[in-house]
């Protein structure tokens, strides 16, 4: 029988600090929204795994390896069985290097950390549960900002409804978009639209966790490209629609549960464009000064900062390896989930799905760690900032063009091995 426990630390800042996400904004927060949470799922059948979301832009490989680490140590776990996921909400404080988009403050980083252990704890006291899996497409909440194109509108819900009345059911649900219908000049700690999907059910009497997808170039139905105009109004009216959308039980699954995990090293290249030329792009960004860049929605004096610290980081190194990790979950014959450390494109996680053995599956991001964007080969061709320009703000040289299809491959071999 599948048991399922719940846990919840609040990692809601006490004092100002710089939030992550944007280039575009300055200054530190002038307020909280709506409070951020640690949330954490312990599942046990024949085998134990601990799944834990947190309100954050996300955060680096090593900080997820050392906490994962700890998390395992502390319940008994091997670090395999712990998954340690971010919503990737651009509201909250800075918790990875991002140039010029928030500076992590350490002591609110080891609160988080703390946070994380603590809720993890707290879902170790575990209750009987059956599962249902729900799919459903909710067009209209999504804009692709890179192509244009039709969004990967794709909606899908897993309920875990408890034996016992007494308690609450606990519900994992999957969407992919970036939270940032908020914007760039947006001041307020908050969860943004996966925030509202939690209270949703939180007000039912329920728990829920919310998972990110493969959502690189997915934006808010209130964006235009990366300029984001929404209200909390908005952020509120995408979250309970989601949530109103996911919340009825599915078709029931009989639980199995395992697990595996793939470590892989991205290739990383030297730029083809040489250093004179990439000097004279910074000096014609600074003639434009504080005007927007249409193409990403920052300053271009902005981008000749980051352009011009960048350079001077990489001007002695050589391009190396990046380390992510792709992990695995099985729920059911039927159903799985899988993760990477980085924002993938809508069209890498599809294509996961289209190669896994499972007829019902969930992609994650942003989990074990945030290494930067994975595009498609396509966004390459097209020269979209995903591809030619956010590697400078991750403070990483840019990924092989080849990128994808490793992660891709891992993907499709942790989902493998899971039947192994």
């Amino acid at each position: 029988m599948l048991r399922a426990g719940f846990g919840k630390a609040d990692i809601t800042p006490s004092y100002p600090l710089e939030l992550s996400g944007f280039a575009a904004r300055r200054g530190k927060s002038e307020g909280v929204h709506d409070r951020i949470y640690c949330r954490a799922l312990h599942l046990e059948e024949e085998k134990e795994f601990t799944l834990i979301s947190c309100d954050v832009l996300g955060f680096d490989v090593q900080f997820s390896d050392g906490v994962r680490q700890m998390v395992a140590s502390r319940l008994g776990l091997s670090k395999a069985q712990v998954m340690l996921a971010a919503t990737h909400t651009h509201s909250a404080p800075a918790t990875m290097f991002l140039r010029h988009a928030g500076t992590v403050d350490k002591g609110y980083l080891k609160l988080v950390q703390d946070s994380i252990l603590q809720a993890a704890e707290a879902a170790q006291e575990t209750h009987p549960v059956t599962m249902s899996y729900a799919a459903k497409r909710v067009p209209g909440l999504t804009v692709d900002r890179v192509y244009q194109s039709a969004p990967d509108d794709s909606l899908v819900a897993i309920h875990l409804n408890p034996a016992d009345k007494g308690e609450k059911r606990i519900s994992i649900v999957n969407f992919s978009c970036h939270p940032v219908v908020l914007g760039a000049y947006n001041k307020y700690v908050s969860a943004d639209f996966p925030g509202y999907v939690c209270s949703y059910y939180e007000r039912e009497g329920e728990e829920t966790i919310f998972l990110n997808g493969a959502s690189g170039d997915l934006n808010p139905f209130t964006s235009k490209k990366h300029e984001q105009t929404g209200t909390f109004q908005d952020a509120e009216r995408m979250g309970t629609s989601i949530a109103e959308k996911s919340y009825q039980n599915g078709k029931e699954l009989e639980p199995s549960i395992s697990f595996s995990d793939r470590e892989v090293l991205l290739e990383q290249v030297r730029p083809a464009i040489e250093e004179e030329t990439l000097e004279r792009e910074v000096q014609a960004k600074r003639q434009r000064g504080d005007s927007i860049d249409p193409d990403t929605g920052i300053p271009y004096e902005v981008e000749a900062q980051v352009m011009e610290e960048w350079l001077s980081e990489v001007r002695s190194k050589e391009p190396g390896q990046v380390k992510a990790e792709a992990q695995a979950l099985k729920l059911s014959q039927e159903l799985a989930l899988v993760s990477f450390s980085g924002e993938l494109f809508s069209s890498v996680g599809n294509l996961v799905k289209l190669g896994s053995p499972f007829t019902e599956k969930m992609i994650v991001g942003y989990a074990n760690g945030l290494v930067g964007y994975i595009p498609d080969q396509r966004a390459f061709e097209v020269g979209s900032y995903e591809a030619a320009e956010a590697y400078k703000y991750f403070d990483t040289f840019p990924f092989s063009k080849s990128v994808s299809k490793v992660a891709i491959k891992a993907m499709l071999i942790a989902l493998a091995e899971l039947n192994q």
